[in-house]
C-alpha cells in the first residue's frame, strides 16, 4: 500500500512539473512575441512590396510606445500589385489616437536590430480607423539601399579622384594650356607683366595728382555727369509729351506727313536734275555753261562797280 502511494506521488510530482513547465514554455512565448493576454485588442494591417526582415510577433509602436505586435504575414495583392499584407493587433485603447492621417513604418532596431512597426499618432477630431482598416505606409530606405547608395557615392568620389590626379598629372607635364600657363617661364614672365601693368594703373588711378585719381576723387565730375543725365531725361520727357519742335516731329503725325511730302518733292526735283537734257543738269555737269556764267558774273560785277563810280555816264536828269 506504500508502494502504491509512493508510486502515485511520484506521478503527481511528475504531472505537476510537466504542468508547470508547460505554463513557463507559454509565458516565455508570450513574452517573447509581446502578446497580452487580458487586453482586449483590434486588428489593423499594412500592405508593403517588402517586409524587410519583419517577422510574426514583431513590437508595434504608436509614437514610439509599444501598443501591440505583428498578428500574421501573407503575400497578397492590392490593387493589381502584387505584395505582403501585414496584420498588427493592438491595443483598444489606443485606436482613437490611431486616424486616417496615421503612416506606418518599418524600422529597425538601434544600426542592426530587429525591424517593427512604428506608427505615428493621428490629429484630434479625426476619424479613428476602424478593424481591418488599412494603414497609410511611409516606405523608407533600407540598410541595404543605403549602404548601395552610400556604396555608389564612395564610387564616384574614387572617380572624381581619379580623374583629378590625371589633371594634376598633365598640368605637372606642361599639357594643356594650364599645364603651359603653369610650367612656361615666357607665359609666367607675361603673367608678371599684366600684373606690373595693372599695378601701375591702379597706383596711378590712386594718385591724386593724376586725370583719373581727380576724376574718381573729384565730385564735381559726379555733379556734371548727374546734370546730363537729368537734362537729357528732361529732353526726352519733353519729346514724348511733344513739346518743341523735336517733339512735334515725333509725335505730330501731320508734320510728319508734311516732312514726308516735302522728302518726295526733294526727290522728284533731284530725278528731274539727274535727267540727261535738263537745264538743271547743265547747269550741274556742262563745264562750258559754268565757265559762261563766271565770265557772266564778272561782266555784271565789273558794269556795277563802274556804275557805283561813274552813275553819270549812264543816267541824265533834266527838268526841262
Amino acid at each position: 500500500m506504500d508502494k502504491q502511494t509512493f508510486r502515485w506521488s511520484e506521478i503527481m510530482v511528475g504531472v505537476v512539473l510537466v504542468i508547470a513547465f508547460g505554463v513557463f514554455l507559454v509565458a516565455l512565448i508570450l513574452v517573447g512575441s509581446n502578446v497580452k493576454l487580458f487586453s482586449p485588442t483590434y486588428s489593423l494591417r499594412i500592405f508593403v512590396p517588402n517586409i524587410e526582415g519583419l517577422v510574426d510577433g514583431s513590437m508595434v509602436t504608436l509614437a514610439g510606445r509599444k501598443v501591440g505586435f505583428v498578428k500574421d504575414i501573407r503575400f497578397t495583392q492590392q490593387d493589381g500589385m502584387n505584395g505582403i499584407e501585414v496584420e498588427l493587433s493592438i491595443d483598444t485603447k489606443y485606436q482613437s489616437q490611431i486616424t486616417k492621417r496615421s503612416k506606418a513604418t518599418i524600422k529597425t532596431i538601434g544600426l542592426l536590430g530587429d525591424k517593427y512597426v512604428d506608427i505615428t499618432l493621428g490629429q484630434t477630431g479625426e476619424r479613428a480607423l476602424a478593424e481591418g482598416d488599412h494603414v497609410a505606409v511611409d516606405l523608407t530606405p533600407d540598410i541595404a539601399e543605403i549602404s548601395r547608395k552610400v556604396s555608389d557615392a564612395i564610387d564616384d568620389f574614387v572617380e572624381t579622384v581619379r580623374h583629378t590626379r590625371n589633371i594634376t598629372q598633365k598640368i605637372d607635364e606642361g599639357k594643356g594650356a594650364v599645364g603651359r600657363l603653369v610650367n612656361s617661364e615666357e607665359m609666367s614672365a607675361s603673367l608678371d607683366q599684366f600684373i606690373a601693368s595693372v599695378s601701375r594703373i591702379t597706383a596711378i588711378m590712386e594718385s591724386k595728382t593724376s586725370t583719373a585719381g581727380r576724376m574718381l576723387r573729384d565730385t564735381t565730375l559726379f555733379v556734371d555727369l548727374s546734370a546730363v543725365v537729368e537734362n537729357l531725361s528732361e529732353i526726352t520727357t519733353k519729346i514724348r509729351r511733344g513739346e518743341g519742335t523735336l517733339g512735334k516731329i515725333v509725335t505730330d503725325p501731320a508734320l510728319y506727313e508734311e516732312l514726308s511730302r516735302f522728302a518726295n518733292k526733294s526727290d522728284a526735283l533731284l530725278s528731274k536734275m539727274n535727267n540727261s537734257g535738263s537745264s538743271a543738269e547743265k547747269l550741274l555737269t556742262d563745264p562750258q555753261l559754268y565757265d559762261e556764267l563766271v565770265q557772266l558774273m564778272k561782266v555784271l560785277n565789273t558794269l556795277v562797280s563802274d556804275l557805283k563810280e561813274h552813275p553819270d555816264r549812264y543816267f541824265h536828269f533834266s527838268v526841262f
